[in-house]
């Protein structure tokens, strides 16, 4: 078992669970897949996180219904930038396997072994590191509260004025403001979490963590 690096924070919808991280995993992974592509290389797992999958189930009265769960799964990213879901694991790989050399100089190369040298870009708790995301966090939800009657709305993430989109998935119906990228007023990152578990209220968008428990 390695020790694995705090997990940069990445966006997911207020209403589905944020991926829980963990910090101890294997030597080596590789993809389940059997197959002479899918088998691959083996690679150096960087971070870790439990992603919880599921659906949204109706609601009567509501727009967006209710996430359940239907499985957690542990999800690996590399330091090659792959990520993998329920991998093959290794402390060793076999003998003759190919391995990523990606993988095997930045991961030696942070730890300063063999006389290698990597400077990952760091996200550790109560540090920022300048990550900014391609989509706006805003995107999809409807932190907004001046999109009625022109469907349309400044977003209360970025400061960007965005179309609310409207769909209708079965019985569920879904309204959300249109992807976008980031205006300039984008809210700070939060220090743990970045980006990762934004809610809104009373019109402002903060960090759950930010908000004092009742």
């Amino acid at each position: 078992m390695i020790q694995l690096l705090e997990p940069r924070g990445y966006y997911h919808p207020e209403d589905m669970p944020r991926p829980e991280p963990f910090y101890e995993g294997p030597d080596y992974i590789r993809s389940a897949n059997k197959g002479p592509r899918g088998k691959g290389y083996w690679h150096r797992p960087r971070h870790g996180q439990i992603m919880r999958d599921g659906h949204f189930e109706y609601c009567p009265g509501t727009d967006r219904g209710r996430y359940v769960v239907d499985q957690e799964r542990p999800c690996y990213s590399t330091w090659c930038g792959l990520s993998f879901s329920f991998p093959v694991t290794a402390t060793e790989p076999p003998k003759g396997e190919p391995i990523c050399a990606t993988c095997e100089g930045r991961y030696y190369g942070h730890l300063g072994i063999a006389g290698l040298s990597f400077r990952p870009r760091l996200h550790e708790p109560g540090v920022i590191t300048g990550i900014r995301p391609r989509t706006c966090p805003g995107t999809g939800t409807l932190w907004t509260e001046e999109y009625e009657p022109h469907d349309a709305g400044t977003c209360a993430v970025c400061g960007f004025y965005v179309p609310i989109v409207r769909e209708e998935r079965g019985r569920l119906k879904v309204a959300g403001m249109r992807a976008h990228a980031p205006a300039k007023g984008l809210i700070q990152p939060c220090p743990r979490h970045v980006y990762g578990d934004l809610v809104f209220l009373g019109g402002l968008v903060v960090c759950r963590c930010q908000v004092p428990s009742e």
